[in-house]
């Protein structure tokens, strides 16, 4: 049986495990205050903590990364930095128990954080152009992909929310939409990684966006309706998102000393390259028949 220290040998591996411990704590905690101001402060909190120790791995990452490899990390470190705002934002007037009218500056800070996100993983492929073009075609095809299922499975309110308030529905589905690229794209950047390089530090950057794009994509109900509350499942992702963003960093500066391996067979990657687009092709035809057994 492999013994914890032996499982938390490396400093990035304690982090995560210190965090995940911190992540339940402070979720358990939110549920056990009332419901209304006391449970957003407590949400607010805790994602603010988590980001902002996200912001402090990534400037030990900066400062330990030569020059050429700092333009990614740059573009994730802005991207936490205005997910941060945004998410004060919100967190003011969830605490103090106002509704805040879509479009507005914290919707824009969210947004420029999924671009600048996105950003980071193509700064990843620097020099890599063929790598670049098909970072992009994968992220277009999530888009359509995730605009087809939005317009699927939230039709109704889509449509009537669409009639009343165009603009404001326009900038929630955004949200979806725009990480669900991001994540799409440091998925696709994975891959590009070469043959003798840790895939670690990415991996956990892409683990860290996709949990936040699932959080925006389980919230995109309560965000048409204007019933977004505190004390559910997107609280724990957000916080998800930057302890893994933040170990994601801490294990880029570890990466840097530890000796990797070549894979034993270059065919591994290059078949798992298609898993993607074969998702992508697959995921309308499943909506299809859905929509047809709906009739």
């Amino acid at each position: 049986m492999i013994s914890l220290r032996t499982a938390l040998q490396r400093r990035s591996d304690q982090q995560l495990a210190a965090g995940s411990v911190g992540l339940v704590v402070t979720f358990l905690l939110e549920l056990a205050v009332p419901a209304g101001w006391p449970r957003a402060a407590v949400a607010a909190m805790g994602a603010t903590g988590f980001s902002f120790g996200a912001i402090g791995r990534i400037g030990q990452a900066l400062g330990a990364a030569p020059r050429r490899e700092r333009l990614p990390w740059l573009f994730i470190g802005a991207g936490v930095a205005s997910w941060i705002i945004g998410k004060l934002i919100r967190s003011m007037f969830l605490v103090a128990e106002l509704r805040l009218e879509s479009p507005n500056v914290a919707d824009a800070a969210d947004l420029i954080a999924a671009a600048l996100f996105a950003g980071g993983f193509v700064a990843f492929l620097r020099g890599q152009r063929i790598a670049v073009y098909a970072l992009i075609l994968d992220a277009a095809a999530v888009v359509f992909v995730m605009t087809a299922a939005i317009a699927f499975a939230v039709q109704d309110v889509f449509l009537s929310e669409m009639a009343s308030d165009p603009v404001s529905t326009i900038a929630v589905v955004l949200f979806t939409l725009l990480y669900a690229a991001a994540t799409a794209a440091g998925v696709s950047a994975l891959f590009a990684v070469p043959a003798d390089a840790s895939q670690r530090s990415q991996r956990l950057l892409v683990t860290g966006v996709g949990a936040i794009a699932v959080a925006y994509a389980i919230s995109l109900p309560q965000y048409l309706h204007g019933t977004f509350v505190s004390g559910t499942l997107v609280d724990p992702l957000w916080m998800a998102g930057m302890l893994c963003i933040s170990v994601g960093a801490s294990s880029s500066i570890e990466d840097r000393a530890v000796h990797v391996r070549p894979r034993a067979s270059h065919a591994t990657p290059e078949f798992a390259r298609m898993a993607l687009p074969a998702v992508v092709a697959a995921a309308p035809a499943v909506l299809i028949v859905i929509a047809e057994e709906r009739r």
